[in-house]
């Protein structure tokens, strides 16, 4: 024992530092994993649970999960803990300010049963701060920073975050991609991300779809089905949908939740082929397949060569009665990739 701690203390420092940093590489390296997966499941449960996350929380999230991993707890009841105590700050959050109880929850402390919040004030002064709010929360929010500079009144209800929404949209760039009916050569906020809880976004070639928090699309840009003078041999057997210069709802989706569509960067230096439309497919929380625009190669799945409107695809078509549940999918330049479920619990990759 004697011979092999001198032998230790003999070893060349750049041999133990090379060993130190192995362990700590090889440590680092399944901590990440650990967040990944952790991430991974997080992100499908506020999916699930139509929760929208901003980065920051996501982050504290995972940590918290981390950390009851540690205490033995298992993946899916952290998680789940985790959400419904962010879901409570939230609600608590949203609740603030926005219950009038000028008794100073003298109601609670007696019954135990009303659980009002307590304005920031008390008498009249209250009663002006929410009217306050109301109205704040009626102006296009880009007129708060102006709003705030008048009074120190003004200031805090500018400051309040309880009639804001978690996460706004910008856009820039001409016209007809905006959103805004408006060229914007700097970055602009979109109105339409104020009035709308947005969940994502997706981008096509000068197109824009938004996924909503209650599963709706919307889209503004180039239309899917391109220029009719592009599709000379479409004409008189598809209707072409106008481009939109701000953003248009599809009333033949609800309850989305996955957009695709095909990517710009395939009509780079490909002007014919742009002017011609793309492909677009949605996923529904029952795992139904939509899909519409120009059908490349049969694309499509079935459906004809355009597709001026969103159609569900038969052999994915969603609901208890069906065989497959579509899960994820995504547009190629002549293809749509999806990821499916089987009623059996089989997996299965398929595209057209």
């Amino acid at each position: 024992g004697v011979v092999a701690e001198g032998e230790e203390r003999r070893r060349p420092i750049p041999e133990i530092a090379s060993e130190m940093l192995s362990a700590w590489a090889i440590e680092q390296k399944e901590v990440l994993a650990q967040q990944v997966l952790i991430s991974s499941a997080i992100a499908a449960e506020a999916q699930a649970q139509r929760v929208l996350l901003t980065d920051m929380v996501a982050v504290r999230l995972r940590d918290a999960v981390a950390k009851s991993l540690k205490h033995g707890m298992e993946m899916d009841e952290a998680i789940s803990a985790a959400l419904a105590d962010y879901r409570r700050q939230l609600v608590r959050r949203q609740v603030q300010q926005t219950v009038w109880d000028p008794s100073g929850n003298e109601t609670r402390k007696l019954t135990g049963l009303c659980k009002f919040m307590p304005f920031r004030s008390h008498g009249t002064e209250s009663l002006d701060y929410e009217m306050l709010v109301l109205v704040f929360s009626a102006l296009p929010i880009h007129h708060t920073l102006t709003l705030s500079l008048v009074c120190k009144r003004w200031h805090a209800v500018a400051s309040d975050p309880s009639y804001k929404p978690d996460l706004v949209a910008y856009a820039w760039g001409a016209a007809s991609v905006t959103g805004l009916a408006t060229a914007c050569p700097k970055p602009r906020l979109l109105p339409f991300s104020v009035q709308v809880q947005v969940r994502a976004l997706t981008l096509a070639d000068n197109a824009t779809f938004a996924l909503t928090m209650e599963g709706q699309v919307w889209h503004w840009g180039c239309s899917w089905t391109g220029r009719a003078e592009a599709n000379i041999d479409l004409q008189g057997l598809t209707t072409f949908v106008p481009d939109a210069a701000e953003p248009t709802l599809l009333p033949e989706l609800s309850d989305v939740v996955h957009v695709a569509c095909t990517p710009p960067g395939y009509f780079h230096g490909r002007r014919t082929m742009m002017m011609r439309g793309f492909s677009c497919c949605a996923v529904t929380r029952s795992g139904a397949l939509y899909t519409w625009g120009f059908s490349f190669a049969n694309s499509e799945l079935g459906h004809p060569l355009m597709v001026p409107r969103p159609t569900c695809v038969q052999r994915f078509s969603g609901g208890r009665t069906a065989k497959e549940h579509v899960v994820l999918a995504s547009c190629g330049l002549q293809y749509i990739a999806i990821y499916a479920l089987s009623d059996d619990g089989g997996e299965e990759a398929s595209g057209g």
